[in-house]
C-alpha cells in the first residue's frame, strides 16, 4: 500500500532565526498563534554557488509543512503588503534590492542601468579591475590614487600641484609660465 503525504500551505510570521541552518520559527495566526519547529528556508542558490539572505524576524512568510506537523516544512518565502510595500521605482524589467539606511542596488534591464547607492563606504577587492568605456566621469571633492599612475595622455584643465621630484621623458613645453 502506498501512503501519500498530505501537504499544506499557511501565513506566519517569523519569531526566531538560526541563520548558521537557515532555519526560522513561524508564529501562525490561523492556528491560535502556535509555533512551528524550525523550518528550512528556500533559496535560490545553495551548492557551490550560494545566495544567503536570512529573514528578520517579524517578516510575514508562507509556509508549507508536510504531513500534519508544524515540524516538518519550509518557509517558501516573503511578500509585500500594506505594511511592507513594495519598494519606490519598481517595474517589471527592475531588480532591486533595498536595506534599511539608504543603501540600494538596483539593475534596469529595459535600460541596462545599474545604480549602487552605497551608505558609507564601497570597498572593491580584487587583484585586477579592467574598465572597457568610451568615458568614465569621477564627481568627488578628492581623489586619492596610492601608487604608480601609467596613463597614455593626460590633459589638466585648470591647476597641477606637484610635490616632489617630477621626472620627464621627450620634450617638454610650456605656454604662458616660465620654468625655473
Amino acid at each position: 500500500m502506498r501512503i501519500i503525504a498530505i501537504a499544506r500551505i499557511e501565513f506566519g510570521e517569523i519569531v526566531t532565526i538560526n541563520p548558521v541552518k537557515s532555519t526560522a520559527k513561524v508564529k501562525l495566526p490561523e492556528l491560535d498563534g502556535k509555533t512551528t519547529g524550525d523550518l528550512l528556508v528556500l533559496v535560490p542558490l545553495a551548492n557551490e554557488d550560494k545566495d544567503f539572505k536570512v529573514f528578520l524576524p517579524g517578516t510575514m512568510v508562507v509556509c508549507l509543512f508536510m504531513e500534519n506537523s508544524l515540524e516538518r516544512g519550509f518557509i517558501l518565502g516573503t511578500f509585500f503588503s500594506e505594511k511592507f510595500k513594495t519598494p519606490d521605482g519598481a517595474t517589471k524589467d527592475k531588480r532591486i534590492l533595498e536595506y534599511p539606511g539608504g543603501a540600494k542596488i538596483e539593475i534596469d534591464k529595459s535600460t541596462g542601468i545599474l545604480n549602487l547607492d552605497i551608505v558609507k563606504t564601497l570597498n572593491v577587492n580584487v587583484p585586477i579591475v579592467n574598465v572597457n568605456s568610451t568615458e568614465v566621469n569621477f564627481n568627488s571633492e578628492n581623489i586619492k590614487l596610492n601608487g604608480k599612475v601609467t596613463a597614455n595622455n593626460i590633459k589638466v584643465k585648470e591647476n597641477l600641484d606637484v610635490g616632489g621630484d617630477t621626472t620627464t621623458q621627450g620634450t617638454t613645453k610650456t605656454d604662458g609660465g616660465r620654468v625655473l
